[in-house]
């Protein structure tokens, strides 16, 4: 969403005039994506998203992001004023009637409620569905999701300030400008066999043994990890890179953005190939549908098990995850692991004392891997990562029940035994038709603390 004024004028200017005349009020500006119908303007190492100036057949159109910072807000207001000096037209607002006052239509409060406003939006969009909300910016796209709410203390507190929405925009756009001058890993644009969908893939390669130089990638769909001395290619959606890279090789700007904080060496690049190996995707253009979401075909259902008495996620640590769902890296141990692929379903069940049922539902991110036994019995035990779609406290939420379960498909034992069972296709879809009917009923008690459940279809 933005704000947007209009200026009525037959008068047509070149952008360099426009800029000088801007720079002329004090502002040090940066001008990006010129076209003859549009252009962005930036207070250098100030804004955050800038502000867009198009013409249109009346005159020229101005706007600025309802979600950025006060710097652009002033500097949208002082923009309107020189072209409204310039043209000696008439400001409208976005109707194209009402006239403009900048004194009384544009001060802070009217500003700070547009941000809060949007920001709030922003918030929901994130909580709900786990993805990362997208903002034009002048310079390079800004990126809010989980982990920066979470990094500024707003995911997943009821009480926020004026204050703390413009300290976390703030901080951004200082991170921001420090790209600026950067080098981003080389892109390429895929597009779909059917020509309807295009993906952005960040490219970290390395060739003849010396990894091709960049500063940072972001901005992208998928990260890929390209091998060109071995052929090896392996790529992973850019929402999982945090679970791959090192914190010590790449400082995490946004929700999408990583920038190295040292040279990459060829070990450091193969750390990271074998790394995305394991959350690699085949199909770029590929879902996959959460549990209770939707069928499909080429999905495997498996059941968890999780004993708390005996386990070592322990009761009070997982009711703790269940508030920080988005956040939180889970992975679990998997018996028939074999044929376990990125995609994969699961449902965790809790099972032993208490209060046994469905406490956990999503989806493998990816591939199985040996570690150390939880159990401590020195067995050789495969785990994989989980990105989970629903989550709640057994002991305050509504569950699924073992017997619930255990009466709509007979067929396996839902009362325990090895975690990482794998469901027949006629179970998983029973399973899927029951979880679906569940989790509709569950949409209103989704409150963050006891149950927590993102409203999204797919994982990508």
């Amino acid at each position: 969403m933005s704000i947007c004024v209009k200026i009525k004028t037959e008068k047509r200017f070149e952008w360099d005039h426009v800029f000088e005349a801007i720079s002329a009020e004090g502002y040090d500006v940066v001008a990006s994506k010129t076209t003859p119908e549009c252009a962005f303007a930036s207070v250098f190492n100030e804004s955050l998203t800038g502000v867009k100036i198009a013409v249109y057949n009346d005159g020229y159109e101005v706007s600025v992001q309802e979600l950025t910072v006060f710097s652009d807000y002033n500097f949208f207001v002082d923009v309107i004023k020189v072209l409204g000096k310039l043209s000696g037209g008439e400001l409208l607002h976005a109707d194209g009637v009402t006239k403009v006052n900048c004194e009384t239509d544009f001060d802070d409060t009217y500003f700070a409620r547009k941000q809060m406003s949007e920001f709030e939006s922003v918030l929901s969009t994130v909580k709900r569905t786990g993805r990362i909300v997208m903002l034009e910016g002048a310079l390079i796209p800004v990126h809010i999701g989980p982990w920066l709410l979470e990094k500024n203390s707003l995911l997943r507190v009821q009480n926020y300030t004026d204050d703390d929405v413009e300290g976390m925009l703030s901080s951004l756009s200082w991170d921001y400008w420090e790209l600026i001058d950067k080098k981003h890993a080389s892109q390429q644009i895929l597009r779909s066999n059917d020509g309807e969908s295009t993906v952005c893939v960040a490219l970290i390669e390395l060739v003849d043994g010396k990894v091709v130089p960049f500063d940072y990638v972001g901005a992208c769909d998928f990260v890929a990890v390209h091998d060109h001395d071995t052929g090896d290619y392996y790529a992973t959606p850019i929402q999982w890179f945090d679970l791959v890279v090192c914190p010590e090789q790449f400082d995490r700007v946004d929700d999408k953005y990583y920038k190295l904080t040292r040279e990459m060496t060829p070990e450091d690049f193969e750390n990271v190939k074998n790394a995305v190996a394991y959350k690699g995707v085949d199909d770029f253009f590929g879902t996959m549908p959460y549990p209770g979401r939707g069928n499909s075909d080429n999905r495997k259902t498996y059941v968890l098990m999780w004993n708390p008495a005996i386990s070592s996620k322990k009761l009070i640590e997982h009711n703790y995850e269940v508030q920080k769902m988005l956040l939180v890296d889970f992975n679990w141990s998997v018996r028939e692991y074999e044929d376990l692929c990125v995609g994969d379903r699961f449902v965790m069940v809790r099972c032993g004392g208490g209060n046994t049922g469905a406490v956990m539902s999503g989806v493998f991110n990816s591939y199985p891997y040996s570690m150390s036994d939880w159990s401590g019995k020195g067995r050789v035990v495969y785990y994989a990562d989980m990105k989970p779609n629903f989550a709640l406290n057994p002991e305050t939420a509504p569950m699924l029940t073992t017997e619930q379960l255990q009466k709509a498909i007979p067929s396996f034992d839902w009362t325990g035994g090895a975690s990482g069972r794998l469901l027949t296709d006629e179970e998983a879809a029973a399973f899927e038709k029951l979880w679906a009917e569940y989790l509709a009923s569950m949409a209103e008690k989704a409150d963050g603390v006891n149950v927590n459940m993102i409203f999204e279809d797919s994982a990508i």
